[in-house]
């Protein structure tokens, strides 16, 4: 853990109008303190290189000395480039597309036929039947090899259907073959079962391991034993075990990390009985099992680890779910690797505190009552008391993210599925979907605003107003965003006026960033920006509109331009305004604030 706290002299940037807007030079210095918090995490055992464990630790990979000297040494790019950790054990390897291709129903790996997929390619062609607002796509096979060292190959196939559904939805079948002799057998495995590993024993059977899928969800770790004689045994169902992990290899046999856990459909103690048979909480632990069954467990526990690991020495060590210590399970030691878990506490203040951003404003209607959004539904505030309003289209009611009341009362309520429109004194929605026309996606509701005169504005790529009872026509402002890009932001207010900010890269490569506002009447207002880098979001804070720039903060508020930023604000981090002064730029390793 580290922690910095430095001063620096943030710059400050005048706002040049160009609409209706007038701005005074109130440039002045300002301080910023800033605050770096580091976080160390163990993430994984990647393997070991000349007596030293390699670890994954907070993004980086790092040597660590068993012995416990010298602590995290961080390796470079180039050390890790010369790292000869070859393919891994049990590893296959994929074929190039080249080489495979059907013939008369039959997958073939060069000129050698491998797998009989006619059925395959048959229930491919019923989903178009079925389906023919569909475009055909092609079948997609992915194929992997491993040769093996008592002769012949053992082959993987992947056979990807219905492709017109993208990834990760395609629907896709498992197959696992053995090659001996040139002849195929198709082993007796589940097709939903993923292959991910491979290893051999000294008699010629195998073990097989991967994972069980239902969907995109792991439901089991499986492990296979494959006799030489092609018989399958299933290696979860004798150990009752949803999750098996392969540590190491020994003779004719392997070591294994045997579990029963949380996973896919599966919780242990279920009160389902169906649910719960399979799998046996009991006789956990680290084992070797060998090709007759023959089981011999070791003494530690793995229990509570998230990923153990054997070294080529016999230890096991573990890590657990914090990541701050690495553990030495056969000789009962630890070493500690973060000092303390500031960054964990103060990630989950910001969680408690929440994050002071603008919701929906509520709104005023023409007999003194308020209309707001509450968790996503339209409240109705008469004095004291909420009602829940809930009439009229169900499919436009929830959820629903904003809401205006035009002058003559009508109230238009904004979400995901579009706009539902209340006349003054009536009870009836109008679903304005359909009546809007020429391109304006009322489903992007952070970017719309309705005015007094009940003409709704879309701010994207150009500036739409659809007039209510007339058609949606690209407003004559649109000039003002040629060229620029929207910036990412949800729905913005200030003073009843909406906010839409836009950018655009100068030809020296900063970003010139423009700042719309419209207000009740439909009236529009430009403030112009320089930037040394782009624009991520914007979002409010209070009074001021904040624009989070890859290195770092653009605040403005009342014609003026903060700028903040630090080194160590990367691209990728994520800003939370902590109150009006203090901003947070989060990352999972990483945690810089900074404080005016």
């Amino acid at each position: 853990m580290r922690r910095v706290l430095v001063s620096a002299l943030i710059l400050l940037l005048v706002a040049i109008p160009m609409v209706n807007v007038q701005a005074t030079d109130l440039s002045k210095d300002a301080t910023v303190t800033w605050e770096v918090i580091d976080k160390t995490v163990v993430e994984g055992i990647l393997g070991e290189v000349e007596g030293q464990l390699l670890l994954r630790v907070s993004g980086k990979v790092c040597r660590f000395d068993v012995n416990g000297t010298g602590g995290l040494q961080e390796l470079s790019k180039e050390e890790i480039l010369a790292l000869n950790t070859g393919s891994g054990a049990g590893s296959l390897r994929e074929i190039d597309a080249s080489q495979i291709h059907t013939k008369d129903g039959i997958l073939h790996l060069d000129q050698l036929p491998i797998l009989d997929v006619s059925s395959y390619i048959a229930e491919d062609r019923r989903f178009y039947e079925n389906n023919p607002e569909y475009e055909a796509q092609p079948m997609h096979y992915v194929v992997k090899q491993r040769q093996l060292s008592a002769g012949g190959s053992l082959i993987y196939v992947i056979t990807y259907m219905n492709t017109y559904i993208p990834a990760p939805y395609t629907p896709s079948y498992a197959d696992v073959v053995l090659i001996r002799d040139g002849s195929p057998t198709r082993l007796p495995l589940e097709r939903n079962f993923r292959l991910e590993g491979v290893w051999e024993n000294q008699d010629g059977s195998l073990w097989l391991a991967g994972s069980m899928r239902n969907g995109r969800v792991t439901t089991e770790k499986s492990l296979y034993l494959v006799k030489k004689d092609l018989s399958v045994t299933h290696i979860n169902a004798v150990l009752k075990k949803n999750y098996i992990e392969v540590l190491g290899q020994g003779l004719n046999g392997v070591i294994i990390n045997a579990q029963t856990v949380a996973m896919g459909p599966y919780v242990p103690g279920a009160a389902d009985p169906a649910s719960a048979d399979p799998y046996s909480t009991a006789n956990s632990g680290i084992l070797s099992i060998d090709s007759s069954l023959k089981k011999v467990f070791r003494p530690e526990n793995p229990a509570g680890y998230k990923q153990v690991y054997l070294s080529a020495g016999g230890t096991i060590y573990g890590i657990k779910d914090d990541g701050r210590e690495l553990y030495n399970l056969t000789e009962n030691k630890s070493f500690l690797l973060a000092a303390d878990d500031r960054y964990d506490r103060l990630v989950s203040q910001l969680d408690q505190a929440g994050d002071p951003v603008q919701v929906s404003p509520p709104r005023t209607d023409r007999d003194g009552t308020a209309w707001y959004v509450k968790d996503q539904r339209i409240i109705h505030r008469v004095g004291n008391r909420e009602w829940v309003f809930a009439r009229g289209l169900d499919v436009l009611m929830y959820p629903v993210s904003n809401l205006f009341i035009d002058k003559t009362g009508g109230k238009w309520f904004l979400g995901p599925a579009g706009i539902a429109y209340y006349a003054w004194g009536t009870q009836q929605a109008v679903n304005m979907n359909p009546l809007i026309d020429g391109g304006l996606s009322v489903g992007d509701y952070d970017h719309l605003y309705v005015d007094d005169n009940q003409r709704v504005w879309h701010f994207g790529e150009v500036i739409r107003c659809y007039p209510y009872g007339g058609h949606t026509v690209v407003a004559p402002q649109s000039s003002l965003i040629q060229g620029f890009e929207p910036v990412f932001h949800q729905y913005l207010e200030k003073d009843d006026k909406g906010i839409f900010v836009y950018q655009q890269q100068n030809p020296d490569s900063t970003y010139c960033i423009k700042i719309l506002t419209i207000d009740r009447q439909g009236n529009i207002a430009v403030e112009t920006f320089q930037s040394e880098a782009y624009a991520r979001q914007a979002l409010m804070a209070g009074t001021a509109l904040l624009i989070h720039l890859e290195n770092g903060l653009l605040k403005v508020e009342n014609g003026q331009a903060v700028f903040l930023t630090h080194p160590l604000i990367e691209k990728d981090i994520v800003l939370q305004a902590v109150d009006q002064h203090t901003y947070a730029f989060i990352g999972p390793y990483r945690i810089v604030m900074g404080r005016l």
